[in-house]
C-alpha cells in the first residue's frame, strides 16, 4: 500500500486551522528520503496559486463521490 494521507484545502483557512474534513483528499506522505506529494503541494512546488486552488476541489469533489459510492455500495459486496 501506499503512503497517503488526508489533505486539507488551503483556501479559506487561517494560521494554525484547517478547513472541514470533508474537503479533504488524498495526497502522498513524507517518509524517510522521499518528499511526498502533500508537502509539495503545500508549498506551491506542483502548481500555481491559482491552479491549486482549481486542483484542490476538483480532488475534493473526486473524493466525495467516491466515498458515496463506496457508502451506496455497502451491502451489495459479498
Amino acid at each position: 500500500m501506499g503512503y497517503s494521507q488526508a489533505a486539507h484545502p488551503n483556501t479559506g483557512k487561517g494560521m494554525g486551522t484547517k478547513t472541514d474534513d470533508r474537503l479533504c483528499f488524498p495526497l502522498c506522505a513524507d517518509r524517510p528520503g522521499v518528499s511526498g506529494c502533500h508537502s509539495r503541494f503545500d508549498q506551491g512546488a506542483m502548481f500555481t496559486k491559482a491552479a491549486r486552488r482549481v486542483m484542490e476541489r476538483v480532488w475534493a469533489e473526486k473524493t466525495r463521490a467516491r466515498i458515496e459510492t463506496e457508502r451506496n455500495l455497502e451491502g451489495t459486496r459479498p
